[in-house]
């Protein structure tokens, strides 16, 4: 098994735990064990202006209840009307990306909401991201700061 494989197993075996907030390359991530469905991060036109800096406020409504401790994150490009590239569902050269930002699972029950704010400074050479990540376990309690991460580049 390559390390992703590994850690995948390592994960669910309980012998091992990826550590907070770091960045890993995995392939094949389960869609078992997804929370929500998958929502952009990061709109980029490439025909259109894109200033340097840009946030993104992204709310994930749960499907399931589970435990929440991280994000999946993968790239999607839409070449035209037809084509797409999704480097979660088919193998491209292109790596997903799991951090996990909880030592702890949070339990959430189904139709919790997770709210990522996503800040994207591509004013350099090397972009700088960051999350910051709030709950609500349902639509009367109020929203709870949860955690927030920062990384450069792809980690």
């Amino acid at each position: 098994m390559c390390i992703v494989e590994r850690l995948l197993m390592f994960e669910n075996t309980g012998r091992s735990a990826p550590k907070p907030h770091k960045l890993y390359a995995v392939r094949g991530f389960p869609a078992e064990h997804m929370l929500a469905a998958p929502q952009p991060m990061e709109w980029l036109e490439f025909n259109e202006y894109m200033p340097p800096v840009s946030t993104r406020v992204i709310t994930f409504e749960t499907v399931c209840a589970g435990g929440f401790e991280g994000l999946h994150m993968h790239l999607q490009v839409q070449c035209d009307a037809e084509n797409v590239v999704d480097s979660w569902r088919e193998r491209t050269t292109w790596t997903c990306t799991y951090v996990r930002l909880l030592e702890q699972p949070l339990s959430l029950p189904a139709a919790a909401l997770i709210e990522c704010t996503c800040t994207v400074d591509a004013s350099t050479h090397c972009p700088a991201y960051s999350v910051a990540v709030r709950v609500k376990k349902d639509r009367e309690a109020p929203w709870e700061h949860v955690t927030e991460y920062s990384w450069d580049g792809d980690g």
